[in-house]
């Protein structure tokens, strides 16, 4: 399974693991529509689509991210699975760790510049 081989953390490999054509799917569903539930659930609004209110490349990209990205881990299933340290789960936290303070960090910021 390709969420083994690419040492996804556990509770991800549903989205990866499966024929290409799943997986592109799963991703289109995830990239757009992901992002339009959390701009109603997280910000109470509904994420308008349309040009004048959005930018161009809003949902042509993330048709191209959700196709590029089942490209990838179409790509990453022909990899031979090794213990690396980029695999590892202590990795894998502190990406989402990092991440994750980043976004509150510049989330505070921008709120600051409000006030």
């Amino acid at each position: 399974m390709v969420s083994e081989t690419i040492g996804l953390l556990p509770g991800f490999g549903w989205i990866v693991d499966g024929p290409f054509w799943l997986v592109a799917v799963k991703l289109l569903m995830i990239t757009p529509i992901g992002f339009i539930l959390v701009g109603v659930i997280g910000e109470g609004r509904l994420v308008p689509l349309d040009g004048a209110r959005q930018f161009k490349s809003f949902f042509p990209g993330d048709i191209f991210l959700g196709i590029a990205t089942a490209f990838m881990v179409f790509a990453a299933g022909f990899v031979p699975a090794s213990d690396r340290w980029y695999t590892s789960t202590l990795f894998h936290v502190a990406v989402i760790a990092v991440t994750f303070i980043v976004a509150v960090v510049m989330t505070y910021m921008e709120y600051a510049d409000r006030v």
